[in-house]
């Protein structure tokens, strides 16, 4: 039976063998078959297969009998009770296209070795590193996972799509077997295998390139690939596309009806376009075919494979040519590293090497994963150790996964980065450091605050709430206001529940302040989540980075005298109050802390919920603030909720009970077939009355269901005749997400990109706010042009020190706006006092111009070509990042089991917290998705906490002196522009 491939990732896709019967049919059918001889057609591998004596060539009885559980050493792997067995996994490993051109209308044969050779070594990889069984575990009495290094597998090469295209893979059929540690045989665990699918990926490619280098082929970036994705130099975009015909019709379909082009739609799109294959053809005829159409449009294959298999005899390749052109082992690594398109850093902690004293291939190793380290570093403090093989080997060069582990070891052995007791987390030192200056920022605020109302707080609170017209607050409101009248210390924290009444709480405690003179200022680290806190407690208000910039001047040990004396006048004695102090990153934590007590400020109050999403960069302060002792108010009960459901929702949610959330949420649960969620929820939405559609909001996992709900939303109210029938088409422009190291790389430059400039840069030539449209990238620039003028950027020489990006790189996309189309703007513009994932109403909209309604019946006119008119997208649909902070009446929750990494109980439970009465779900599969959002959290890692399990101890790391002061000189030569630019956070754009 053929499996049922779930998820699609660049050159991998896993899966699943539903039974045994026919299996063996399947994968040997002589119409796949790329080799002449018949024991070509399937080989077994792994230490498993071997231990059953599997080895060699693949006959069919035995393959379906393991398949079906039954090993040739009589032992049945049994289903648990009630259940059906799981024959196994496809992993399809299929080469880059060029490949498969010159393997098979070229004719070189090396190519498909290289690429059998290829997918064993990256099984090999999986065996040593993801094959994993179940044990139970007496002292949690629960079962574990504990890994075999076992595989039971056979793989199979093919060479032909489905629409007989020339397309070399390699299926590699894992058994739903392996054998433990103990000598037992068991079932197969799963998770790794789709877990980390993506490192896989990049195992496999970096592997196979460094083959296809190695018979004589130049191999560059593929134009869109992830992972480490390639193509072979020489075979042009033209021949790629011509013998891409498979994917040519899924990519009509995903154009014909609207979809993105995530892996998930084009998995939907493949399955609907699929054709019978043509039985009649023949390898002859195929062949012929092939070399017409490769004669059609000059494309020459046998140039190409001569040229490689001479340059492959004297033993040459890319690498090896660039370090010929230089003299010394220092600069030869250097050559190839910027080859490679990265910049090393001067006395960078993770190559303390001197020069010279590694190998260029070494060299290369070293700064790949010194890149992947910081790549990561920017979001997030910990990082597992596959995470840092996947960064490291994205880059390319002459490296494999073997010489990335061998360097992380390194790295490991010398302290540099530091692992949990698994070995599985790892961090660095500077991580460390950073989030311990937090606490320590924090302890030097004990006792160091102004007690703003010292005796009868509560009574003090309860009166001013009367006279503001509030209803009383509960005992854990009163008790939390209380704590930041009452406290001596600077800093203090309120830990509360989505829809805990957080907002109103902080009323009265703002008029008591107010009411003795002192300055109340509302923070957050979004623009508009910060303008309405403002706007409930009447008050001035800031986005993080506006103040930060604001105020940077405290942060500087020397100069800038006035604005110091400015900031000081602000906020001596102030209350600062900081809403959804989850989403702050550590950095800004600690400068948020230093801004307060360089101030004299009465108190810093950060108010929060750990449970909702946490920050775009890296650390999870308010958290490690709270288990550090920080002087903390809880607000545990959910007064927004106000239906039965919502009500018994809460605690559940609050409690992380996803089993319990599901079983409570079925009777509003609708499932529908894959690739219906986005539709079925848009028609449920517009069935509604148009009152309380209004008070309904749609909210999506991610982008991609966002962008589906908001094209059905668009069309379906049109053809309702609600919104006008004749669109304006805008060219908007959406973000595309890379670090700064990656900023620092050529990787994510390609043509048709737009490329904004957020910090002056006079030694390119470059200043804050152009904006231009890449026209060519070479080895080491980008060429870029807006209208008649041209001008080129290094990324290699941009700024390491900034806090904030450096360039913003966008894709253009077309949309269609009608009149009574509702907006969402995707980007602050301070001009049109627009911010980002602010909502507006089309009123009317023409060739020239367009009118938009916004809140408080606020009008704004712009031409079409305004710059403000390309940060929007359609806004009936938001994703859950755009909605933390929102409140909405009624909600429909739309999820799909397949975006994996989207599927998480964070998710799901900010989702349903933004909704105070009446909650719809709507997914593909209830199962999956419970089992998906039940084992992914989606929180952020804290690198304290993979220090203290690294070192088993529960007092915090001594981190050593020298390393604090480091990253305090750090922050001080921060450039002083940091906040000059209002960072574009798109929640999730």
């Amino acid at each position: 039976m053929p499996p049922r491939h779930q998820e699609a990732v660049v050159m991998i896709s896993i899966g699943v063998i539903g039974n045994a019967s026919g299996a063996a049919a399947y994968y040997a059918k002589d119409n796949y078959y790329a080799g002449p001889e018949a024991e070509s057609i399937g080989q077994w591998f792994g230490k498993g297969a071997d231990a059953l004596n599997l080895a060699g060539p693949v006959a069919a009885t035995s393959f379906e009998a393991v398949l079906a559980g039954h090993l040739p050493n009589g032992t049945a792997i049994k289903a648990p009770s009630g259940a059906e067995h799981r024959a196994g996994l496809d992993l399809v490993f299929s080469a880059p296209k060029s490949v498969s051109l010159l393997a098979l209308v070229g004719d070189d044969r090396r190519l498909i070795t290289a690429l059998e050779d290829s997918v064993r070594a990256t099984l090999g990889w999986i065996e040593a590193n993801l094959i994993e069984a179940r044990k139970f575990d007496p002292t949690s009495g629960s079962q574990v996972p504990v890994r075999t290094g076992h595989m039971v597998a056979a793989t199979f090469t093919h060479d032909l799509s489905r629409n007989r295209d020339p397309q070399l893979h390699v299926h590699s059929v894992v058994a739903n077997a392996t054998l433990r540690p103990d000598g037992a045989w068991r079932a197969l665990r799963n998770d790794p295998l789709y877990d980390q699918q993506t490192t896989i990926a990049a195992v496999h490619n970096a592997d196979l390139r460094a083959r296809v280098e190695a018979l004589g082929y130049r191999t560059r970036p593929a134009e869109i690939g992830r992972h480490g994705q390639f193509e072979i130099e020489g075979v042009s975009r033209e021949a790629i596309v011509a013998f891409s015909t498979r994917s040519a019709e899924i990519d009509a379909a995903l154009e014909a009806t609207g979809r993105s082009g995530s892996s998930a739609e084009r998995e939907l799109a493949a399955l609907a376009t699929r054709n019978t294959k043509d039985a009649g053809a023949t390898r002859e005829s195929d062949r012929a075919e092939w070399t017409e159409r490769a004669h059609a449009i000059g494309f020459e294959p046998k140039a190409l494979v001569e040229a490689a298999m001479a340059q492959a005899e004297r033993g040459q390749t890319l690498w090896t040519r660039i370090a010929q052109q230089v003299r010394g082992v220092a600069a030869k690594g250097l050559a190839i590293v910027e080859a490679m398109g990265l910049s090393p850093q001067e006395r960078d902690p993770l190559v303390p090497e001197r020069a010279g004293s590694l190998t260029p291939e070494q060299f290369a190793g070293a700064q790949a994963v010194a890149a992947g380290v910081r790549h990561i570093s920017q979001t997030e403090a910990g990082f597992s150790r596959f995470e840092l093989i996947r960064a490291s080997l994205n880059l390319g060069g002459p490296i494999k996964v073997a010489d990335i582990e061998a360097r992380v070891d390194l790295l490991q052995d010398k302290g540099l980065l530091l692992a949990d007791a698994d070995g599985v987390m790892m961090t660095t030192r500077g991580a460390i450091a950073l989030e311990q200056q937090v606490l320590e920022l924090a302890r030097a605020g004990q006792g160091q605050g102004t007690v703003l109302v010292d005796r009868h707080a509560e009574a003090a609170v309860q009166q001013q709430a009367r006279e503001l017209g509030l209803r009383r607050l509960s005992p854990r409101q009163e008790a939390a206001a209380a704590l930041i009248l009452k406290s001596n210390d600077r800093i203090v924290g309120v830990q509360g529940v989505a829809g805990a009444g957080k907002s109103t709480m902080l009323q009265p405690v703002t008029r008591i302040a107010e009411a003795q003179g002192r300055n109340v200022v509302a923070v957050a680290v979004g623009a508009q989540i910060a303008q309405q806190l403002g706007k409930d407690l009447g008050v001035p208000s800031n986005s993080v980075t506006g103040f930060l910039y604001r105020h940077q001047a405290l942060l500087i040990d020397d100069g800038l005298p006035d604005l110091k004396e400015r900031s000081i006048h602000e906020l001596s004695g102030s209350l600062i109050i900081v809403d959804e102090a989850s989403t702050l990153s550590s950095r800004q934590a600690a400068d948020l802390i230093r801004i307060a007590h360089a101030a004299g400020a009465a108190r810093l109050a950060m108010v929060g919920d750990t449970r909702q999403y946490g920050a775009v960069e890296a650390g999870k302060p308010f958290a490690d603030l709270q288990k550090a002792g920080m002087a903390t108010a809880e607000l545990t009960d959910n007064v927004r909720a106000r239906s039965d459901i919502m009500r018994s929702l809460a605690p559940v949610l609050d409690a992380g009970d996803m089993a319990g959330a599901f079983r409570i949420l079925e009777p509003v649960t609708h499932e529908v077939p894959r690739g219906d969620a986005a539709a079925h929820a848009v028609a449920l939405w517009a069935q509604r009355p148009r009152e309380e559609r209004e008070a309904t909001l749609i909210l999506t996992s991610g982008r991609a269901l966002r962008a589906e709900a908001n094209r059905e939303a668009q069309a379906l109210l049109k053809s309702l005749g609600e919104i006008g029938q004749h669109g304006q088409r805008l060219t908007v422009l959406d973000r595309v997400n890379l670090s700064r190291e990656e900023a620092r790389t050529m990787a994510p430059y390609r043509q048709g990109l737009v490329v904004q400039i957020r910090t002056d840069m006079p030694r390119q030539g470059l200043t804050r706010g152009m904006i231009g449209t890449i026209t060519s990238v070479t080895p080491t620039q980008v060429e870029l042009r807006r209208g008649n003028s041209t001008w080129t950027l290094q990324p290699d020489r941009l700024a390491r020190n900034l806090k904030e990006d450096a360039i913003g790189l966008f894709e253009r996309r077309d949309i269609e706006l009608h009149e009574h189309d509702r907006i969402r703007f995707t980007a602050n513009n301070p001009k049109h006092g627009v911010l980002n994932a602010q909502t507006a109403t089309v009123e009317a909209i023409s060739p020239e111009r367009v009118v938009l309604k916004l809140a408080e019946d606020r009008r704004l006119e712009l031409p079409l070509n305004d710059p403000a008119l390309k940060r929007i997208d359609l806004g009936y649909a938001i994703n859950t990042y755009a909605a933390q902070g929102v409140t909405t009446t009624h909600g429909i929750v739309v999820m799909d089991s397949r975006e994996k990494m989207l599927s998480s109980s964070r998710t799901l439970s900010v989702a349903l917290t933004r909704i105070a009465d009446q909650p719809t779900l709507v997914l593909d599969s209830a199962e999956r998705l419970e089992r998906a959002v039940g084992r992914h959290d989606a929180g952020k890692t804290s690198a304290l906490d993979i220090y203290r399990a690294m070192t088993a101890a529960k007092e915090e790391p001594k981190i050593e002196q020298k390393e604090l002061q480091k990253e305090r000189t750090r922050e001080r030569s921060i450039d002083k522009e940091i906040g000059a630019r209002e960072r574009d956070w798109d929640f999730g754009m």
